[in-house]
């Protein structure tokens, strides 16, 4: 008898179990999506976690793009917005979080 804390209907969690690292590179670099849009993703994947959520602060993308927060946050909701990106509240320590997931099939379908 197994226990997992993973919900095999996620399709965040599915698609980081199907897609290797090379091939999510692979997906992000040739998505025929803006390249502001590019650099986001690639900054968010370098802060992915085992379960794919995306935990880091906007403030930290904001800083490793040289760029406004604002200009985070208009572009995670553009990301939002075509399907690429999915934000999801979770609890941690008793308080809400937001994290964010990579939709790597849609990445898939944007080549």
């Amino acid at each position: 008898m197994s226990t997992s804390i993973e919900s095999p209907s996620d399709p965040a969690l599915s698609a980081k179990r199907e897609t290797p690292i090379a091939d999510r590179w692979r997906l992000v670099r040739g998505a025929n999506i803006p390249r502001s849009l590019r650099h986001i993703l690639l900054v968010m994947m370098h802060y992915q976690g085992a379960n794919s959520s995306i935990w880091c602060k906007r403030a930290s993308i904001a800083d490793e793009l040289d760029v406004s927060v604002d200009v985070v946050s208009q572009k995670l909701k553009q990301l939002a917005s075509i399907g690429v990106v999915t934000r999801v509240w979770t609890q941690r320590n008793g308080k809400p979080w937001r994290e964010n997931a990579i939709q790597f099939d849609t990445l898939a379908t944007m080549q």
